[in-house]
């Protein structure tokens, strides 16, 4: 995992590979690309982009996967 940090802002880039199936040798890989900005001193905004090949170890449905989402943190 990469991180470079900025202030209180974070991003991070980071890959992870694991074998889910003996028999058919597929593993799946996962790449990430997430982001933390703080906006103030309570609330930040949390994107993350990540880039799925093999999904589930398998290709029978789908070989590549996009998944992007955007969390949101409260600290007191």
């Amino acid at each position: 995992m990469i991180v470079l940090s900025k202030g209180t802002d974070i991003i991070g880039l980071a890959m992870a590979a694991g074998m889910l199936n003996d028999k058919y040798g597929n593993n799946e890989t996962i790449f990430e690309l997430s982001n933390k900005v703080q906006l103030n001193h309570q609330i930040c905004i949390k994107p993350d982009l990540q880039y799925l090949v093999h999904p589930g170890g398998t290709d029978a449905l789908l070989k590549i996967a996009t998944v992007g989402m955007v969390r949101w943190g409260i600290e007191f």
